[in-house]
């Protein structure tokens, strides 16, 4: 266990032998977003879906492993936390080949802006119930030898429309060369925003939802 002093004084009560052993997905950044501790839940869902325990770990930056199109999101919130001292949670799709997955986000600010508490809970898993696809370089690669992928659902775009997606489980599994990533309407109008405004690469509005 990755004992955080900072973080055990700040947990007004609450045990952080408890925290480490919990099955939700918790972790702790300063106010530079930087990682100061991670649960076991979090290092058994990291080696469960190759998510990189070392590079991902204490010490790393949380925004270095945020797609770019969501780090402004990402940023405001966090931001926000720290400035008003108000927790702030979040819904966010995380599948893999095999399964549907939906977590709950909550973050909760302690002390003086010295830490934010992160606590990701899953509320639904199940087997994909849409079709499936094969990998199709020319179903999904684009004339200039892009594929795009949703970096929040991770479906991929085909060729000549914004507005249909395919989950393909392979590349899923392992993203292909050249992809770029953005955010597809289903998730931008569920997860994110109530705007379809893209332009800029990213929604105009995020959706968020404050507590207290």
């Amino acid at each position: 266990m990755h004992f955080d002093p900072v973080l055990s004084k700040l947990l007004d009560g609450l045990s952080f032998q408890d925290l480490d052993n919990s099955d939700d997905i918790v972790f702790a950044l300063n106010a530079d977003l930087e990682i100061t501790y991670v649960n076991q839940g979090w290092v058994r869902f990291a080696e469960r879906n190759g998510g990189g325990v070392e590079r991902w770990s204490v010490g790393s930056r949380f925004m270095d492993a945020i797609p770019m199109i969501l780090r402004p999101f990402y940023l405001e919130n966090f931001a926000k936390v720290l400035a008003e001292s108000r927790p702030w949670e979040h819904q966010y799709e995380c599948s893999s080949p095999a399964l549907y997955r939906r977590f709950h986000m909550l973050s909760y600010p302690l002390g003086d802006a010295e830490r934010i508490l992160v606590v990701n809970s899953l509320v639904q898993e199940q087997p994909h119930t849409e079709i499936l696809y094969e990998p199709n370089e020319g179903l999904y690669r684009n004339r200039d030898g892009l594929i795009t992928q949703c970096c929040h659902c991770r479906r991929v775009r085909r060729n000549g429309s914004n507005q249909q997606w395919d989950m393909v489980p392979s590349w899923v599994a392992v993203i292909p060369p050249n992809t770029s990533h953005g955010l597809c309407y289903p998730c931008i109008s569920y997860f994110y925003s109530s705007s379809t405004n893209t332009d800029r690469g990213f929604p105009e509005t995020f959706n968020t939802y404050e507590i207290g």
